[in-house]
């Protein structure tokens, strides 16, 4: 509970997106148990809200459930393995890595 409420207290600094960028959301899903937590919600509501849109053609997930921590593990790794990217905005990344791991069949 104490950590449920810390979060809440830390949302409105964290929430400011104009200067939320891939470094920092690297920085997050590496952090300390709050930033994970932080990671963990942008990440999942980024996928829930794609899988709900348009945004849907851009990946297929694996019909089997999947753990939000292997789409976070997916996330990491492509961060982690491009650099020159982070830059961009984490929704675009997190979005990017989710296309290139997981690609539609044409």
């Amino acid at each position: 509970m104490r950590k449920f409420l810390l979060c809440l207290l830390l949302l409105p600094s964290l929430a400011n997106s104009q200067f939320f960028s891939g470094s920092l959301l690297k920085q997050y899903c590496s952090g300390n148990p709050v930033e994970k937590m932080y990671c963990r919600g942008y990440v999942t509501a980024t996928v829930d809200v794609a899988t709900r849109s348009e945004l849907q053609s851009l990946f297929c997930l694996p019909k089997q459930e999947m753990e939000i921590q292997q789409v976070i593990d997916v996330v990491r790794k492509f961060l982690d393995n491009h650099p020159e990217q982070l830059h961009h905005h984490p929704t675009v990344l997190i979005l990017t890595s989710l296309g290139v791991s997981f690609p539609c069949k044409k």
